[in-house]
């Protein structure tokens, strides 16, 4: 594995250079180094704390290095893998693949990147990935044709399924995205279905989401409802330790504003609630706040300061946390340090 990572990283970096023969280039990279103080506390009996100190790469694998290409107006692509440190064995994967052909009155994309309902909100313990509650920002491999006009629809790789044969369609996702003004919107709906053991099992949400520059605050807002949703490739949406189906509802919002101060600092303050139906006893609810001041050192020098708490309120433990039944709540301290090459 660590020698395939290594001949991936050198056939992007060596099509970065050589690729101008046939196309127009462009390389970059982004080193995103974590250094966090978590704290997991757990009242379930004979389990323990835990404390931790998050000091490398993020885990998440969001450290990068890739390339833009564009062969013509029409057509254009990006490769771009993420890199992980000592702790995660060194590895390199695969963050996009995809190439995209512009027709005129919209775009055909193929390929690996972003779910087309993915928001990204300012949060930075795992770059978003470790509290993002309802953002559904994840990647997977899809056919997406977007009109000019705002409209998508996207066939996405189905991976609610244990086999092959669990799998009859794609995850299928519908959309439109505006703006007005200063205004930016979308309404999003996804739909996966799966034959699990002879029974057709089916997952699906709606969600919408709003965000707003209002002179030095930026605004930022999203919720969403749906049934059985972490059957949906994008995931992210209700809680890790909610039942995965039976027809369970789950509903959440994740909101926050950001306020810009100066050009070289911003201060943001955030929050999601998430709840998710439980097949018997109370339903699982989860709420999670966090505040940040991004401090733009200079050009391609960012840190970003951020503390977070997650309480787990009435379900049975946060996912993630190295304690014997999940913990009750979270709390997270410190920065990202990141550079943008």
């Amino acid at each position: 594995m660590k020698k395939l990572s290594v001949v991936l990283l050198t056939l992007v970096l060596a099509a970065a250079w050589t690729a101008t023969a046939f196309a127009e280039a462009k390389p970059y990279a982004s080193i995103r180094f974590q250094t966090m103080y978590t704290s997991f506390e757990d009242s379930v009996a004979g389990s323990a704390d835990v404390s931790d100190l998050r000091f490398g790469l993020l885990h998440t694998g969001t450290s990068r290095v890739g390339v833009k290409f564009k062969v013509s107006d029409e057509v254009s692509g990006l490769v771009e893998l993420r890199l992980f440190d000592s702790d995660n064995s060194n590895t390199v994967g695969l963050r996009h693949a995809f190439g995209k052909y512009d027709f005129g009155a919209g775009t055909l994309l193929i390929g690996q990147t972003w779910m087309p309902y993915s928001v990204f909100f300012p949060q930075v313990y795992d770059d978003t990935a470790g509290l993002r509650q309802g953002s559904a920002a994840n990647r997977a491999a899809q056919v997406r044709l977007t009109l000019d006009a705002g409209v998508y629809i996207a066939l996405i790789d189905n991976t609610a399924g244990t086999t092959d044969d669990d799998v009859e369609i794609p995850e299928i996702a519908i959309g439109y995205k505006g703006k007005a003004g200063n205004v930016g919107f979308g309404i999003h709906g996804a739909y996966v279905s799966v034959d699990d053991t002879g029974a057709d099992e089916e997952g699906y949400a709606v969600m919408g989401d709003i965000t707003a520059k209002l002179g030095a605050v930026k605004l930022m807002a999203r919720a969403f409802f749906g049934e059985d949703v972490n059957r949906l490739t994008g995931g992210g949406f209700a809680l890790s330790t909610g039942t995965t189906s039976g027809d369970l509802d789950s509903y959440g919002v994740i909101a926050s504003a950001t306020f810009y101060p100066s050009d070289k600092i911003a201060v943001t303050v955030g929050g999601a609630y998430n709840e998710t139906e439980a097949a018997a006893g109370d339903d699982n609810n989860e709420l999670t706040l966090w505040v940040n001041a991004p401090i733009k050192v200079t050009k391609g020098f960012t840190i970003v300061p951020e503390i977070a708490y997650v309480d787990a309120l009435d379900v049975a433990g946060i996912g993630g946390a190295s304690t014997t039944n999940g913990a009750d709540n979270a709390l997270f301290v410190g920065a990202k340090w990141q550079f943008d090459l």
